[in-house]
């Protein structure tokens, strides 16, 4: 165990990059969808050669399954983006925060609802842990609002709530995706491990074609081409290398890998906006730091 914890800590701590670059180009007034094309395009080079190089290439073989659900990641990816942002048009930057952050809960309920994997009580703990965690770095974000400040029509606050819950489930499909793919065989060979690389390759074409289009929508950046470069490969590396390594934590029972891995991307992001952009560190900032360890020594026990 003590090897996933590691694998699913430096996924987490990938997944990190990603928002460092995408802090960055805001603050330039780039786009997400720029970086994010980046990062689409990495992804495919690197599994479209892990893929198809090679006489024992899994991509020959590959079943249905591993591109279906692959690109069905890949646009409820780009989609999660879209929801982010329209439910900042809504409300609070809090409430989305977290809903994104949340990756592990629709693993873990797929895990124990329908793979019949179980939680020992310590583990429960953590992912409880795990979940006030996201919800106090939320909490820190509270004073950031959207346009329209607070939801308030009943009409809106129900479009509010659908658009926080659908941002929970797609994000974290992936993790749902992988354990379903390790319950099917191929040839007598579980798809999850042996095409996990297709798998990626389906997401990464996907994503890339979504955030094509929304790049095309938001029209060409001005300036800055060195910082966008930069930043895109930034993004693109955290982005690969955290989803290899989440393909390999994928087996640990209950979803526990995507809950350790989404701890430590907000224990990370939490101190490299601290650290590395000033924000200040208030109260929540602890709890989120004191919730992320304690989560993490619970998953461990």
């Amino acid at each position: 165990m003590t090897l996933h914890l590691l694998m699913a800590m430096a996924a987490g701590l990938a997944f990190s990059l990603i928002a460092v670059a995408y802090r960055a180009c805001s603050a330039r007034g780039i786009a997400p969808c720029f970086p994010a094309m980046g990062m689409g395009l990495a992804g495919m080079i690197v599994f479209g050669f892990r893929s198809f190089a090679g006489p024992d290439a899994p991509g020959y073989d590959a079943p249905a399954a591993a591109w279906i659900w692959g690109a069905i990641n890949g646009a409820a990816q780009g989609f999660s983006v879209y929801l982010y942002r329209l439910g900042l048009q809504r409300g609070p930057l809090g409430p989305v925060w977290c809903a994104s952050n949340l990756t592990f809960v629709t693993p873990a309920l797929f895990a124990v609802a329908a793979a019949d994997e179980r939680l020992s009580s310590t583990q429960i703990a953590g992912m409880a842990a795990a979940v006030l965690c996201v919800v106090a770095a939320a909490m820190g974000h509270r004073s950031d609002a959207g346009p329209s400040g607070q939801v308030s029509a009943w009409r809106a606050k129900f479009v509010y709530a659908g658009i926080l819950a659908l941002l929970v489930f797609l994000c974290g499909l992936v993790g749902v995706g992988l354990k379903h793919l390790a319950m099917l065989t191929h040839h007598g060979v579980p798809v999850n491990p042996r095409w996990n690389d297709c798998f990626m390759l389906g997401l990464y074409t996907a994503l890339l074609a979504w955030v094509a289009a929304s790049s095309a929508a938001c029209g060409r950046p001005t300036g800055h081409t060195g910082a966008l470069a930069g930043y895109s490969l930034l993004a693109a590396a955290g982005s690969v290398a955290g989803m290899a390594l989440t393909a390999r934590v994928s087996d640990w029972p209950g979803g526990i890998g995507f809950a350790v891995l989404a701890v430590t991307a907000v224990l990370a992001g939490s101190l490299i906006a601290s650290f590395g952009f000033g924000e200040k560190r208030g109260p929540f900032w602890y709890l989120t730091l004191a919730l992320a360890t304690a989560a993490l020594i619970l998953f461990q026990t």
